[in-house]
């Protein structure tokens, strides 16, 4: 059996830390390790310990170096999406803003000459105007809400009357392209605590689309419905659809499903991105579930009660929160 006669260990420490240790053993003499040869070993042993730990920081640098490139990388990659995404953006802001001015700028020129049809043209001047308005609008919300701006004014709304008046709006729209429309409600005097202004711009952008995509004969229905504890909005449609893949991307900004110069539908990308951004300021959500050619359901859930308020006859009209 080995029996030797002397044995030495040595921790090996750095900074506090033991990371691991020098055995020596000798077969010869009983006194092989005197204090000299220790010190001399204890020298040796802390050149080692650098070198270890220098080689251990080369390796973790080579790795951090690694992972901070591919970062790097991918933020590149995310920039450049967000860059062509904004060009897209702006390309098709710059069509949306043409378009009303032209027609105005047309209506003008047609008084100017002489042939005057004062109703008529007040009319298309007065309808390209809201047109304006409406998208310059949308642009200043969705800056707001994206610079973290926004603020909500909150107040009780009786959620049947409130949705029939915006329902009431699109009536005319929807008939106009002999499309079948309905308001359904399955609850009974429900209330929601919303900004009813702002509220309005998720539901006049889902009726809008809807109208838009669904083609004549076609049916868009608003349901009202609720579970126990959230009101539950559906703008249902009978139109072309949206394709699994791009329903991922619908609520992103600056998104479009059609980005071609000679696209069909107008558009400028942000207004499903700040539909979904109110609706998030009103602690709810929103979903798709659609089919190309059958039609689309969007959902909006919204909670009955908005954390911080309470119910009572003392509540003031309106409640700001953040």
């Amino acid at each position: 059996e080995h029996q030797p006669k002397s044995v030495l260990c040595i921790p090996m420490r750095h900074m506090d830390k033991i990371i691991g240790a020098l055995y020596l053993e000798n077969n010869l003499s009983q006194s092989a390790f005197t204090s000299d040869r220790i010190e001399i070993l204890n020298i040796l042993l802390s050149q080692a310990v650098i070198s270890l730990e220098n080689a251990f920081t080369f390796d973790n640098l080579d790795i951090l170096v690694k992972d901070r490139t591919a970062q790097l990388e991918k933020a590149r990659s995310e920039l450049l999406e967000l860059d062509d995404l904004k060009t897209a953006f702006y390309t098709n802001i710059t069509h949306e803003l043409r378009t009303p001015l032209t027609l105005i700028k047309s209506q003008v020129e047609a008084v100017k000459s002489g042939h005057l049809n004062s109703d008529e043209i007040l009319g298309s001047v007065e309808r390209n105007a809201a047109i304006l308005t409406d998208l310059i609008g949308n642009l200043l919300d969705y800056s707001k809400i994206e610079s973290g701006k926004a603020k909500l004014r909150v107040e009780k709304t009786d959620a049947h009357q409130y949705l029939s008046i915006v329902f009431a709006n699109f009536e005319p729209a929807a008939g106009y392209k002999d499309i079948n429309s309905n308001f359904i409600d399955n609850t009974h005097d429900i209330e929601v605590y919303i900004d009813q202004a702002m509220f309005e711009k998720v539901l006049n952008n889902l009726m809008a689309n809807a109208i838009k995509f669904t083609p004549p004969g076609g049916r868009i229905d608003l349901i009202l419905d609720q579970d126990e504890k959230n009101a539950v909005i559906q703008v249902k449609d009978t139109g072309i659809g949206i394709a699994k893949q791009d329903q991922e991307i619908i609520f992103e900004r600056f998104q479009q499903v059609e980005t071609s110069s000679t696209r069909k539908y107008e558009g400028t990308g942000i207004g499903l991105s700040l539909v979904k951004e109110i609706v998030r300021l009103h602690q709810g959500s929103i979903t798709v579930d659609s089919d190309l050619v059958k039609g689309s359901v969007f959902t909006v859930t919204i909670p009955k009660q908005v954390k911080g308020i309470k119910t009572d006859d003392s509540l003031e009209p309106s409640i700001s929160i953040t």
